[in-house]
């Protein structure tokens, strides 16, 4: 795993990293945003601060737990 990947774990679940989220999921994301915008490059935008945004809260939760 890379050090830059964030593992999300569910108490009493295996953790799973970002990275292999966004293997599994980008391109059907990808997909769908495109057929909302009908232009790959802002598909691409979107899915891409989609994921910096998801990755971002789950590191600020794990640093303040509420």
């Amino acid at each position: 795993m890379k050090k830059d990947t964030v593992l999300i774990k569910e108490q009493g679940k295996p953790g799973v990293s970002t990275e292999q989220v966004w293997e599994e999921f980008s391109e059907s994301l990808r997909r769908f945003v495109y057929s909302k915008v009908s232009n790959q490059d802002i598909a691409d935008d979107i899915i891409k601060m989609f994921f910096i945004k998801s990755t971002l809260t789950l590191m600020i939760s794990k640093i303040f737990p509420s």
